[in-house]
């Protein structure tokens, strides 16, 4: 069973540690407080910092007024919003790494055939903070088979065509 430190995962005495939650300084220009809106919530909203219209099919390079100091082994994930995605906008998926301290912004695309407004404060995306793994890549042969081997796209049966 794979372990950390001295806990092996998926175990009751694994499950039941307490996590102390990291802190991360950040400075804002927009003067929105970075907050989780429910209990339980992994990311925080970002909001635009500019008025701005968005053509069908087309994107544009949202500021959010926010930089952030993320600590070692932390990285920031800025993912879409669902709601956003409904009404046809799409925040591309932006890892900010750990020594990046300029601001977050956020690329949005319109996949709609309506332009889209995009106000000052309107919840662009989404902030997540997560753990970073560091590995170190080998370069060579692959000597483990898996079932599925490398099989790809439509593998799991859903076969589609274009």
């Amino acid at each position: 069973m794979e372990t950390i430190g001295e806990y092996c995962l998926g175990t009751p005495e694994f499950t039941n540690i307490k996590w102390k939650p990291s802190l991360i300084n950040y400075k804002s220009t927009n003067y929105v407080p970075l907050y989780h809106a429910h209990p339980g919530d992994s990311g925080v909203d970002l909001t635009s910092m500019t008025n701005t219209t968005i053509w069908p099919f087309c994107r544009a390079i949202i500021p959010t007024g926010v930089c952030l100091e993320l600590t070692e082994g932390l990285e920031g994930q800025v993912r879409p919003k669902s709601g956003l995605m409904s009404k046809g906008l799409m925040a591309s998926f932006g890892t900010i790494d750990q020594g990046y301290r300029g601001e977050v912004k956020v690329v949005l695309f319109n996949f709609s055939f309506w332009p889209k407004v995009i106000k000052v404060g309107d919840y662009i995306a989404q902030l997540v903070i997560s753990n970073v793994v560091e590995v170190e890549y080998k370069l060579g042969e692959i000597h483990c088979d898996t079932p599925r081997g490398a099989d790809g796209f439509g593998s799991t049966g859903g076969k589609y065509e274009s």
